[in-house]
């Protein structure tokens, strides 16, 4: 998932892109990448945004007429505007803001949004294989589940894989009712990323391949039915 900052002065976008990193990394929470633009061409280059910073100000658009077609087209993404003016600061309550920073920016604002952001993301703790500090990764960032005999493989949506030890049918019961579906004996899957279907599989975001088992691909393409109609 990303992160994006969508601003057209360079250098304030390099200062909020390093606080948000280093709060991350204060927290040990991986999954995350940090993505630029200065307008929404650029904007909507991304597909996987999972919070959006955006000032007022962007040149010839208004980050305020942005955020009400996100708004429009019933796209939920969190949104914290980072301008120079409290003016839009009312309207911004319009589009359910998360955040209305003005410039120039302070940690301690930044520290609070991204607390906020975080705690309305549920997140899995996972200790890795090389025994580290247990690492904190937001569901949502979570593409599937991977077990091979006692390894289990955390598939991340940015392409970065996380592996620890244990049985994939205790993290199945953990997860009970959060959009992960049991699909296989070695594949547990996020079904808020699967591309579609083929022959007896699923096919994830990034193009990879999910394994369905052959006895529940009937009750797996109606549970995937179901989600597609009502999200």
């Amino acid at each position: 998932m990303t992160i994006i900052i969508c601003d057209v002065d360079d250098t304030s976008s390099k200062i909020l892109a390093d606080m948000v990193e280093n709060i991350l990394a204060e927290k040990n929470i991986s999954g995350y990448t940090i993505g630029k633009c200065m307008c929404q061409e650029g904007l909507e280059q991304y597909s996987d945004i999972a919070l959006l910073f955006i000032d007022v100000f962007l040149g010839k658009e208004n980050g305020m007429d942005i955020a009400r077609k996100l708004r429009e087209r019933k796209e939920n993404t969190p949104i914290v505007f980072v301008t120079s003016s409290t003016e839009y600061a009312v309207e911004s309550y319009e589009v359910d803001a998360l955040g209305y920073l003005i410039k120039p920016i302070q940690l301690e604002k930044i520290h609070h949004i991204m607390d906020k952001f975080l705690k309305q993301s549920e997140e899995y703790v996972v200790r890795d294989t090389r025994g580290n500090e247990k690492i904190k990764v937001p569901l949502q960032n979570i593409e599937y589940f991977e077990s091979k005999n006692t390894t289990i493989t955390l598939h991340l949506v940015n392409g970065q894989q996380i592996r620890t030890y244990g049985k994939l049918g205790n993290i199945e019961k953990e997860l009970q009712n959060k959009n992960f579906l049991r699909c296989h004996q070695s594949y547990l899957i996020n079904i808020a990323h699967v591309r579609g279907m083929k022959e007896a599989s699923f096919i994830m975001d990034s193009g990879e391949t999910a394994y369905i088992r052959k006895r529940d691909y009937t009750t797996m393409k109606k549970l995937f039915n179901q989600y597609i109609v009502t999200k």
